[in-house]
């Protein structure tokens, strides 16, 4: 079905419809008391309204399918537009359950390639909402125009198997925000199928070239879940220094887990990230449980490649506790559980040539839990600058085995970070190591003059313990061979400075 600008509107239910007026638009209106009817979409069925402005698709239903290769398409068309073009809204509602399914399976209102003006939004409600095997909700901007936002009101959502909700900036225009109201649960599951190249994700980004900015990424639900390899991200590329990604805020009453990955060299993550031309994004996480489990990254990275654009900084807010546990093993790569802020890496590889700055972390909770390989830390690597400051902010503080680390550290040119403790209770066991410190992970560099360790300050009301061989609460220095243990009390406090 196709039409130049104007309304389709699909309106299925057991009862009659009235005819309304809106200016020179003629729409179908209905009680909403009625019992509504299934729709579906299948075998490569088309809406589209894309024109040089206007056009608007509506579908109310019980349940909606759109299936194997279905499109509903609005926005501004190859081509077509002014910078005066507004398109028209999509908007599907549904009182039971909106699935979109398979990779051709797409709901877009893009600014398309060539395009000039402004699409309109992306609006779904529905009881659940399930976007899988490669199915597409997008509203993004490929020519000079800014995309509209994607809202989603629902009680649970689903997103899996190479599917994605985004909202991406190719050239001039900024993307729309991403908001995402859900009662119950927020779902992301990557894929396992060797033969799905595609990530599983909710995501902004700015490409390589584009000029204008993403949108924000906001999540509000009961519980928020990332595994096997899902995605939810917002990030630039772009080496032009406005084209800034946006910030993600994650709200979640209950719970957040991020764990595990696809099985292959894909972690599951939830971060911002920037190349460095334009400045990295916030990452803010209120919730009453954050887990980070069997290799899954919580991170706010730059790569410090293209330019000097710092990484944003990432805030924790849990309530009850923070959990960082685990890794995860194939023949090739081992992925640890990590909470960071980083310069000069993004995605698991060495970058910075630029001396562009880390963004902080800071971790407000009652509970920190690192044990099994898990790390929390801000570092510098090869040639970036400054690492950011660490900050815990915890009633009890726990991290336990050789290989799991609170640290504030540099592996290249860079300084260190510092590292500020506020507890009640700090016990290190097992070979776990609390640290500022500088070393040189990467000799083929040959980096002669390194960067500087930052500085440790623990403030516990009660008690510092330290138990088992090799666990370790210092500051060092590989540059200078110097390791430095200042530690002392007062009254019921200890303190530990460099």
């Amino acid at each position: 079905m196709e039409r130049k600008e104007g309304l389709i509107y699909f309106i299925a239910f057991e009862n009659s419809v009235n005819l309304l007026f809106e200016g020179d638009n003629l729409r179908l209106g209905f009680p909403e008391n009625v019992t509504r009817a299934d729709v579906s979409l299948t075998n490569r069925a088309f809406v589209y309204v894309e024109a040089d402005g206007g056009g608007d698709i509506a579908i109310n239903a019980r349940n909606l399918d759109i299936l194997q290769g279905s499109k509903l398409s609005a926005g501004i068309g190859q081509g077509l537009g002014t910078r005066e073009s507004v398109a028209g809204d999509i908007t599907l509602n549904a009182t039971e359950k909106i699935t979109i399914a398979n990779p051709a399976s797409k709901v877009y209102n893009d600014v398309t390639p060539g395009a000039v003006g402004n699409s309109g939004d992306i609006n779904i409600i529905g009881k659940s909402v399930e976007i899988n095997d490669g199915g597409r909700i997008s509203a993004s901007t490929f020519g000079k125009g800014n995309a509209g936002s994607i809202n989603i009101t629902i009680g649970s959502l689903f997103v899996s198997n190479g599917a994605q909700i985004q909202s991406f900036v190719f050239e001039e225009g900024n993307s729309g925000n991403i908001k995402i109201n859900a009662s119950e649960l927020i779902e992301v599951t990557g894929t396992v199928d060797s033969n799905n190249s595609s990530l599983t994700k909710i995501g902004s980004q700015v490409s390589r070239n584009a000029t204008g900015r993403s949108g924000d990424l906001l999540l509000n639900t009961r519980r928020l879940t990332v595994k096997d390899g899902g995605q939810i991200q917002a990030s630039t590329f772009s080496e032009v220094s406005k084209a800034k990604s946006g910030t993600i805020n994650v709200n979640a009453s209950e719970s957040i887990e991020i764990s595990g990955t696809n099985g292959d060299t894909i972690p599951s993550r939830l971060f911002t990230g920037t190349y460095g031309g334009a400045d990295g994004s916030d990452l803010n996480i209120n919730t009453e449980k954050l887990s980070i489990l069997n290799g899954g990254i919580v991170s706010a990275s730059t790569a410090a490649w293209l330019g000097e654009g710092k990484g944003g900084n990432l805030t924790i807010n849990a309530r009850d506790s923070v959990e960082i546990s685990g890794f995860s093993q194939d023949e090739d790569n081992i992925f640890l559980s990590r909470l960071a802020a980083e310069t000069g890496r993004l995605f698991n590889q060495n970058a910075g040539i630029n001396p562009a700055p880390g963004g902080n972390l800071t971790i407000n909770t009652r509970k920190l839990n690192i044990s099994n390989g898990g790390r929390v830390s801000t570092e510098s690597y090869v040639s970036a600058g400054r690492g950011g400051d660490l900050t815990v902010n915890a009633t009890d503080i726990d991290i336990v085995g050789s290989t799991s680390r609170l640290s504030a550290r540099t592996n290249g040119r860079g300084d260190a970070g510092n590292l500020k403790i506020r507890t009640q209770k700090l016990t290190i066991r097992e070979g776990a190591e609390v640290s500022a410190s500088s070393s040189l992970e990467n000799e083929a560099l040959q980096i002669r003059k390194g960067g500087n360790a930052g500085t440790v300050d623990v403030d516990a009301a009660e008690s510092v313990e330290l138990t088992g061989v090799n666990s370790g609460l210092v500051s060092f220095s590989l540059w200078c061979k110097c390791i430095y243990f200042f530690f002392y009390r007062y009254g019921k406090r200890w303190r530990y400075r460099n």
